[in-house]
């Protein structure tokens, strides 16, 4: 049976490969945007020297490319976030809303032992005259 340090341990390792898988999926990601960008930059190039006809074509088949690489990489990105999502559900990381909605709780909770601990002061105040001093209020 695992002991709790080997399971922090475990989560912690766990946790450190996920950052770094992270940041190898936009290292990654980087790399391959730029060698796709080149690679169209070049395509490009080729293609505007075959005269004025291939201008207009190569205006039209530009924003055709550019619209492509930016929907890849919306998609990209998008999987990402999914993955991402999912790795640092499974290991029990709270998300930005369960820690806000924690928060909120914790405040509402404050709030009502303040107000109840403000009735129980009033009810103990030695200068209030409504008390005999008789502790079962009679």
């Amino acid at each position: 049976m695992e002991t709790q340090k080997d399971i922090r341990k475990i989560l912690k390792e766990s946790a450190e490969k996920c950052f770094l898988a992270g940041l190898g999926a936009i290292t990654l990601a980087s790399e391959k945007g730029s060698r796709i960008v080149d690679d169209l930059i070049k395509k490009g190039r080729d293609f505007e020297f075959k005269g004025e006809d291939g201008i207009e074509n190569t205006q039209d088949r530009m924003a055709e490319l550019k619209k492509m690489a930016e929907s890849y990489g919306k998609t990209f990105e998008s999987a990402m976030d999914e993955k991402l999502k999912k790795v640092i559900n499974k290991i029990g990381i709270p998300s930005r809303e369960d820690i806000s909605n924690l928060t909120k709780r914790v405040e509402m909770l404050m709030a009502n032992v303040e107000r109840i601990l403000s009735k129980h002061r009033k009810k103990s105040d030695p200068t209030d005259k409504t008390h005999s001093g008789d502790i079962s209020g009679s």
